[in-house]
């Protein structure tokens, strides 16, 4: 029975200094892509070595390739740990933008008495719009309707989306290729009641 001679990727684990490096959202998802690759080469490994497993074997090959499984497990065990470690490093990187984000978020007025429109889209606001959402010009950017958030509207920046639901559990946005479709789903939403402010 041929056996890998192609040993698994040693798994490494983030130092202090690694995780202070990998600070920049660059370097972040490229950690998350890096480990997320690992473990999608580990499991198909595993596949592999299970899948022999299955297959008509001597005694000697048998105790071979319960070993390769044994060993694959265990790589895919590190590489799913890498994975959640990348996970775990991005966390404090997405609460930051959120925050920056709704700080840098379009001001909005404070009571829907004090806004009386137009009630517009590329904006945000803290309140329920009284009135179907208009159209702006665009780029063919892609849009993000924001129906329940700790602010409601529609906005082509995926960070201020972002910060809209960000630790908010009942909390809906959507992904939109066009302002048009965007409109569409927000002021169905607006006029089924579905829109709130949380």
């Amino acid at each position: 029975m041929a056996q890998d001679n192609n040993p698994a990727p040693a798994a490494v684990a983030p130092t202090p200094a690694a995780a202070a490096g990998a600070a920049s959202s660059a370097g972040i998802v490229n950690q998350l892509q890096t480990a997320l690759s690992s473990l999608t080469l580990q499991v198909n490994n595993l596949t592999v070595t299970s899948a022999t497993l299955l297959s008509p074997l001597s005694m000697a090959d048998l105790g071979v390739t319960f070993s390769d499984a044994a060993n694959a497990a265990g790589a895919v065990q590190q590489a799913h740990a890498n994975v959640l470690s990348a996970f775990a490093m991005a966390a404090p990187l997405l609460q930051a933008l959120a925050t920056q984000s709704q700080a840098t978020a379009p001001a909005t007025a404070s009571s829907a008495a004090a806004h009386t429109g137009p009630w517009v889209a590329g904006t945000t606001y803290t309140v329920v719009p009284t009135a179907p959402l208009t159209p702006i010009p665009d780029h063919g950017e892609k849009w993000f309707a924001i129906t329940r958030g700790r602010y409601v509207g529609l906005t082509n920046n995926a960070a201020v989306s972002l910060a809209a639901v960000s630790g908010v559990s009942t909390a809906l946005t959507g992904k939109h290729a066009t302002q048009t479709i965007a409109l569409q789903h927000f002021n169905a939403a607006l006029a089924s009641g579905a829109v709130a402010v949380i």
